[in-house]
């Protein structure tokens, strides 16, 4: 009985080592082909990958803040559109309210009363709303909603209301709860957020940006005193009393309506901020890849044509290896 020569072995082995480095020569050339990047970046650059990776770090900061300005052009867009409906609605109701009384129309405020009490429901709610997993309204403060219990807060107002020999008492109770920062129930009890600014964010190499908006903001605090006012208005001792109340309201959610515009206004500037950097820094992203791209690219036709070349190689190894292994031990009996 014959025996396999060890010519023939060796000629099976060298063919498997023929196909291990086919392989892998493939998986370089497909990987350049598909990447334009040098599969192994060190042989590419002679061991010299201090550069690469410096670049590379540019390019991963660059991508970090267009992150951080997509979110903060998102998270603005979300708080313009919570303002502009808060405003609309005191700056509608206002004149309503003007008219209404303006006409002595009984029937009308007592409709805009009911309004009024809706609205500054849904107006809470809107405010207290979680956006992205944060509170927009709370400061820094973002794990908080802003407003506790409406309940309690129109009952504080009905309060004040209802035991003030006039207007101008009201007004005077008012003041305190709603603008005094240490005895102001408003302040120390409804408010459940921070005094301090939202949590901002690197939109630049020297620049931090961000969204300092707050219910206990001059807008937004007037629109909510004028909408409860509004509803405990008729809770007054006098008509005559109630009607001054609801004037007050009228002007109070008027007055509310205009600086919230303004701080849409600056909210506003803060936007044109983020359009600009995310030029910027996608101009900066682009040049750092056309940089890395200039040490470390390869020509993706070259590498095309080599991946094209090498399957054909390793298809002919596998079909002469095929061959071989079919040369077994019977061939020799």
């Amino acid at each position: 009985m014959k025996t396999i020569s060890m010519p023939l072995l060796v000629s099976a082995r060298t063919m498997q080592n023929m196909i291990g480095r086919a392989k892998s020569d493939l998986d370089t050339a497909r990987v350049e082909a598909v990447t334009s990047r040098a599969a192994d970046i060190g042989e590419h650059l002679g061991g010299d990958t201090g550069s690469v990776h410096r670049i590379d770090k540019m390019i991963a900061d660059a991508e970090r803040r267009l992150t951080s300005l997509t979110e903060l052009q998102i998270e603005a867009e979300n708080v313009q559109q919570k303002l502009t409906s808060v405003q609309e609605v005191a700056l509608g109701l206002g004149v309503e309210i003007e008219s209404a009384l303006g006409l002595e129309n009984t029937q009308a405020l007592s409709a805009l009363t009911t309004e009024s009490e809706a609205e500054l429901t849904a107006i809470w709610g809107r405010l207290n709303a979680n956006f992205n997993g944060e509170y927009q309204f709370s400061g820094a403060a973002t794990d908080t909603p802003p407003l506790g219990d409406l309940a309690t807060f129109v009952s504080d107002i009905k309060t004040i209301v209802s035991g003030a020999a006039s207007a101008g008492a009201v007004a005077t109770a008012l003041d305190t709860y709603f603008n005094d920062t240490v005895a102001g129930a408003f302040h120390t009890t409804v408010y459940q957020g921070s005094t301090a600014a939202g949590p901002d964010k690197e939109v630049s190499d020297s620049r931090r940006l961000g969204l300092d908006v707050k219910v206990t903001d001059d807008g937004v605090r007037n629109v909510l005193r004028g909408l409860a006012l509004m509803v405990a208005a008729d809770d007054a001792t006098t008509t005559d009393i109630a009607d001054q109340l609801k004037s007050d309201a009228a002007r109070t959610l008027s007055n509310g309506g205009a600086l919230i515009i303004n701080q849409q206004s600056q909210i506003g500037g803060i936007e044109a901020d983020v359009k600009s950097l995310t030029s910027r820094n996608e101009a900066e992203k682009s040049s750092y890849e056309f940089l890395l791209l200039d040490k470390i690219g390869v020509d993706q036709y070259e590498a095309a044509s080599r991946m094209t070349l090498l399957e054909t190689q390793l298809e002919a190894t596998y079909l002469t290896t095929s061959r071989i292994s079919r040369l077994s031990l019977v061939n020799y009996i």
